[in-house]
């Protein structure tokens, strides 16, 4: 007589319709109901297969899908921070070859200005002043011209306007 180990307690329905109960555990059987598919799915190790289309079948495969998407989910994170942690080194590089050449400019500015008087310089508040236009006046007229400009006075110079006003006048005429 084989021996078979019981997971589960289950009732076996038999051909002649008698029912055998069987409890969880080691129990000998003929080799005939120790053979029969639901005995074994009813054994110690045994995998339970589903009928496709059940409820057990349909939910046994939601189980495996969503221990897959949590999987998947998982990689996609470990994939997302580390791409994160490659941003944040690059710019960081960046950022650091940015200050060094903003330090490099600043040096060579300040270099220059102590190279033409001799003497250190503010690099921001002594700088040379820089024309903002270029006419035949020169440095003096502009400087002037600027001066008359905050009195509010024009020095001969009429406004944009008047011009335009007389201009009007001169071709009626």
């Amino acid at each position: 007589m084989p021996k078979i180990n019981v997971a589960k307690r289950f009732t076996l329905n038999m051909a002649d319709g008698t029912a055998k109960d069987f409890d969880v555990g080691e129990q000998n059987v003929d080799k005939e109901i120790a053979d029969h598919w639901f005995v074994k799915a009813h054994l110690v190790g045994a995998t339970f297969e589903p009928k496709e289309g059940s409820f057990e079948y349909a939910q046994r495969n939601r189980e495996l899908k969503s221990e897959e998407d949590a999987a998947a989910a998982e990689q996609q994170a470990e994939a997302n921070a580390q791409t994160q942690a490659e941003a944040e080194a690059r710019a960081a590089a960046l950022l650091q070859k940015t200050n060094e050449a903003i330090a490099a400019v600043a040096q060579q500015a300040q270099d220059n200005l102590t190279k033409k008087d001799g003497q250190p310089a503010d690099a921001v508040t002594d700088l040379p002043p820089i024309p903002l236009a270029s006419n035949a006046q020169g440095g003096e007229a502009q400087i002037a011209d600027q001066a008359q400009s905050e009195a509010g006075t024009t020095g001969g110079q009429q406004d944009p306007a008047e011009q335009q006003a007389e201009a009007g006048e001169q071709k009626a005429e």
